[in-house]
């Protein structure tokens, strides 16, 4: 990708900004330069809002026509995408309602329009629910009924299924496409204490306080408001100690923040509802700080007072390395340990984890209960090896660049700025 191009995209999606200047700085960027960010601006989830933003400051000319024309081809994919995964949806809602099972929506619909204000801007792959772990097996049943086989076990204990075809999308504009089938992921715990090593101790109570919600033309069970914002924060932090999150769900929490930003009383609440829940208070402050530090997004006040008094290390990391971080290419960078090593208190956990992620055993986990649907054993054993081989390239220089910074970073810390 091109990084300067990057960066002035993401300066151009900023909440509260004087843009004119970054659009003609855009201007200076030729079709190449376009070219090579595309794949880095779709794995960022950006580009629907990206051009949203342009057309909205009637400044889209600053897109090469090739680009324009890519963008708004693929923004019109994702909208017939998104119509055709309500249907899915409801459709998968209804069956789960029908057969007992008592679920909550996550990670989709639901977002709108407090986290996203037209979900047709938005690229997502499943269908999300929250279900308690007495009924996971009805659950399953259900959604194996409806033509999705399991797949595998996440880390949380999450359980995956998706359509026999369900296969990678091998070009940038078949991820857009509303042939590309959808997984269903089914949560009963949303975090993964002993994988992190980080406490959070979510309450059994999330089902008991669901709500009903409308978006999109449909009406279905989701979290009440607080309780979602804690799972979308859990969430997010999670893909950030995996070393890479999409951007556009640090944008969809600056939307939140936005809309809820006079709100003195929720934000109350909201603290009051997690302040249980171990190191959520601090993950929450830590990412609303991420948020204003890339997008420039105006915290409530509530927030804004607790942002200031977060700990050293945390701030420190966010204004030294948190543009850094959010614009690296998926896989990422493992300089997110940093992070995770200020929220585990116990030094030996911290150790153990450290260790295995440097250095990982790198299994190659086997198709069959991976997400991706291979027909011959030559395509499984090209997959395995092309898996391993990425990820060795990854590991290897993403562990040489944290061990290179640590010094820098001790340095940081005993200056404390």
């Amino acid at each position: 990708m091109n990084r300067a191009l990057a960066s002035k995209i993401v300066e151009s999606m900023a909440s509260h900004a004087v843009l004119e200047p970054v659009y003609e700085e855009m201007k200076e960027f030729v079709a190449a330069d376009w070219q090579q960010t595309l794949w880095w601006l779709s794995g960022s989830g950006l580009p629907h809002y990206f051009l949203a933003r342009l057309q909205h400051s009637n400044r889209d000319s600053v897109l090469p026509p090739a680009i324009h024309v890519n963008l708004s081809r693929n923004f019109c994919a994702n909208q017939q995408r998104v119509d055709i995964m309500a249907e899915e949806f409801a459709s998968l809602t209804s069956r789960l309602s029908d057969a007992g099972v008592n679920c909550a929506a996550v990670r989709g619909f639901e977002l709108a329009p407090q986290y996203c204000p037209n979900l047709w801007l938005r690229t997502w792959y499943t269908h999300e629910y929250v279900v308690s772990a007495e009924q996971i097996n009805s659950a399953s049943r259900v959604v194996e009924q409806a033509g999705y086989s399991f797949r595998r076990c996440g880390f949380r204990g999450e359980l995956y299924f998706a359509v026999p075809e369900m296969q990678t999308p091998s070009k940038l504009e078949e991820a857009y496409s509303a042939v590309f089938p959808r997984m269903v992921v089914l949560h009963t715990q949303m975090w993964d204490r002993r994988g992190t090593g980080i406490d959070i101790t979510v309450p059994g109570d999330l089902l008991q306080r669901s709500v009903r919600r409308r978006a999109h033309g449909m009406s279905f069970p989701t979290l009440a408001d607080d309780d979602l914002l804690a799972v979308t924060l859990m969430d997010t932090f999670a893909r950030v100690l995996t070393y890479w999150c999409k951007l556009s769900w640090l944008l969809e929490i600056s939307h939140f923040l936005e809309v809820r930003r006079s709100e003195d009383i929720f934000w109350e609440n909201f603290y009051g509802r997690i302040a249980d829940w171990g190191k959520l208070p601090q993950i929450a402050d830590f990412l609303f700080f991420l948020c204003f530090s890339v997008f420039g997004v105006v915290l409530p006040e509530v927030v804004r007072y607790r942002v200031s008094e977060l700990s050293s290390p945390l701030a420190l990391w966010t204004r030294h390395y948190g543009k850094r971080w959010t614009l690296a290419e998926y896989p990422g960078s493992k300089l997110s340990l940093l992070v995770q090593r200020e929220l585990i208190s116990d030094r030996a956990v911290w150790k153990r984890t450290r260790c295995q992620r440097l250095f990982p055993l790198i299994p190659v986990r086997s198709t069959s209960s991976g997400s991706i649907a291979m027909t011959t054993e030559r395509g499984q054993l090209k997959r395995k090896i092309s898996r391993l081989v990425d990820r060795i390239r990854f590991h290897g220089p993403a562990t040489y660049t944290y061990l290179r910074e640590l010094p820098r970073w001790k340095r940081l810390l005993d200056q404390g700025s």
